[in-house]
């Protein structure tokens, strides 16, 4: 069985290199709940939210997960960052979704060892 610091070494660089595929989106987290035209334009965060234009975002992001630093950046802002002026697919809303879950199991296991 793993210890925490071995998933902890696992999983940090598949975030980093967005090798998410086998990541499973956690239920209630980063949904995508409003219907547009998923058009990523003015990027920004306000309770919770990951907002992509001025009507839709993804919802239940947590702070610490949108602002969690790896290696010089931070995935969940780049990443959303990086697809200005395109409009999201469901895969690229899903991915998404795999990144915020990866984060947040990524913070949770560093809790775990910090205790």
């Amino acid at each position: 069985m793993l210890s925490d610091i071995d998933l902890l070494i696992i999983v940090i660089p598949f975030i980093a290199e967005n090798q998410l595929e086998g990541v499973e989106p956690a239920e209630g987290l980063a949904e995508f709940p409003i219907p547009g035209t998923n058009e990523v334009e003015t990027l920004s965060y306000k309770d919770g939210n990951a907002y992509i234009n001025k009507e839709q975002y993804f919802e239940n992001v947590l702070p610490d997960v949108y602002e969690y630093y790896i290696g010089g950046y931070q995935p969940a802002q780049k990443w959303l960052k990086d697809r200005r002026g395109l409009s999201l697919s469901f895969e690229d809303i899903q991915h998404y979704r795999r990144i915020v879950t990866a984060l947040k199991t990524a913070l949770e296991l560093q809790a775990r060892l910090d205790e």
